[in-house]
């Protein structure tokens, strides 16, 4: 249990150096309220679980990494024949974005190995490298909620900032769904904010 939390102070500790240094001050103190929503988060995950229920259908299977990725992809391609300069950069962004943030959960899904809620283990059930196995320890961190938060914040950051109420619609679900504790959907949120904002901020784009 202690390696597990020394593992995710590393993370923890890395992403806040990594905003300090390249992101402005005003995203800095956000990625630093980001942490400590998710490490609070943590200590109140049994109870939000209780005060949650299913509505009964898996919106999970409707809109699953597979499709959000798919649908990144399908707007950057879509971009070639917009003559629209800025959603061509914004689309590069979202899908480069994607790649990060799906990369950096799965490995700490494989790697930190903690229960989902549904296995009734409890909060507490960590076992390093069981996600490699199953994915029933593949709870944290919530790969829909990076993703969605991802492949929005670049979107959301250009056009709308109403745009965010997407990633936050699915990230819920997650947690509806007995499919994720509170604090794997919060740290997944933040993943993807930091990694989509990063690219928005730093204009990622390669143009051909």
């Amino acid at each position: 249990m202690k390696k597990i939390f020394l593992i995710i102070f590393f993370v923890i500790t890395f992403l806040v150096s990594f905003a300090e240094n390249n992101l402005k001050k005003d995203l800095f103190k956000k990625s630093l309220a980001g942490v400590s929503l998710s490490m609070g988060s943590y200590f109140f995950d049994e109870q939000i679980r209780n005060m949650t229920s299913d509505f009964g259908f898996e919106f999970g299977e409707i809109i699953d990494t597979k499709v959000m990725i798919g649908t990144s992809t399908a707007l950057y391609v879509s971009s070639y024949f917009i003559n629209d300069e800025y959603f061509s950069k914004t689309s590069f962004q979202s899908l480069s974005s994607s790649f990060i943030t799906g990369g950096t959960i799965l490995a700490l899904k494989l790697l930190v190995g903690r229960a989902r809620p549904y296995m009734n283990q409890g909060k507490d059930s960590f076992e390093l490298f069981r996600g490699i196995d199953s994915d029933d320890y593949r709870s944290f961190p919530s790969a829909h909620s990076g993703l969605s938060w991802a492949i929005t914040t670049p979107y959301a950051e250009r056009y709308s900032k109403w745009l965010y109420i997407i990633p936050t619609i699915i990230s819920g679900f997650r947690v509806i769904e007995d499919k994720h504790w509170t604090s794997d959907v919060v740290f997944g949120s933040l993943i993807g904010f930091l990694t989509g904002k990063m690219a928005y901020e730093k204009e990622f784009y390669i143009s051909f």
